[in-house]
């Protein structure tokens, strides 16, 4: 678990009632979650359980059909795209600026090298000089074990250092929170340690960081809370010891005897 997140603080985010629904098919029904600073929650469940449709509707990837996001205490109300005022779409890109958001299939220019698609953020959303865009750059990308690799473009990239970059492209943002869509179901199975032990240290560091996986050992490792969605709503949620090892609903035990040996 890690050391630095504490139930004591107020939260930094919270995710308030959140519904969405697709035409008719509700996939989420009012799931309430927070997190405080350091915090890492872990979001578990079964394909089609509402996860990535929750973590995107964090930064409005996904617009929610009801329900509200509050984030440094702004509240951010479902309301369509149509309905929000100019106030309220300045606080928006705000929010998206301050929630770094890492893919499951990576979303690198793949005729860019790894220190430009890292340096494009800083550059192009806050406005950094290129000379300090690529210092802080090269910064994370040493952080992600990247060093060598800076002017390698994607194609010369393995699955593993791919997503590497791109977790250094959203550190380089320096967001508040990062999200993490199932950063390693794209991998190779031998590839995925590496981009894991990234985002263990992340943790260790203190980062707020929420985290759609499959990967029950880390979700163990380094949650201060894993909540598990079932069919839209959350079915169970806890200390990762507690809900990943003594599950009391059968919904969550099925769930996990996939992952036991």
């Amino acid at each position: 678990m890690n050391p630095n997140s504490s139930t004591a603080r107020g939260p930094l985010l919270e995710i308030c009632n959140l519904r969405k629904s697709f035409g008719p098919m509700e996939v989420l029904k009012g799931v309430s979650i927070g997190a405080a600073q350091g915090d890492v929650v872990t979001l578990i469940g079964s394909s089609g359980s509402g996860k990535s449709t929750l973590i995107r509707c964090i930064n409005f990837l996904e617009e929610p059909t009801a329900g509200e996001i509050v984030l440094d205490g702004i509240v951010f109300p479902a309301m369509g795209r149509d309905r929000r005022t100019r106030k309220q779409n300045a606080e928006l890109i705000a929010l998206r600026r301050k929630v770094g958001m890492v893919f499951q299939s990576f979303n690198l220019w793949p005729h860019r090298s790894a220190i430009e698609n890292v340096m494009e953020g800083p550059v192009q959303v806050l406005g950094l000089s290129k000379k300090d865009a690529r210092e802080r750059s090269l910064g994370y990308l040493e952080k992600v074990g990247l060093a060598d690799r800076i002017n390698h473009y994607p194609s010369q990239l393995s699955g593993g250092q791919q997503q590497r970059v791109a977790i250094a492209r959203a550190l380089a943002m320096e967001p508040e929170i990062l999200l993490f869509d199932e950063p390693t179901s794209a991998l190779d199975p031998e590839l995925v340690g590496e981009v894991l032990r990234v985002m263990q240290n992340l943790a260790a560091e203190g980062r707020t960081m929420i985290i759609v996986t499959h990967e029950m050992q880390f979700a163990l490792e380094v949650s201060s809370e894993v909540v598990f969605l079932s069919k839209g709503n959350i079915e169970e949620r806890g200390k990762p010891s507690e809900v990943l090892k003594s599950p009391t609903s059968e919904a969550l035990a099925s769930f996990l005897q996939r992952y036991r040996s």
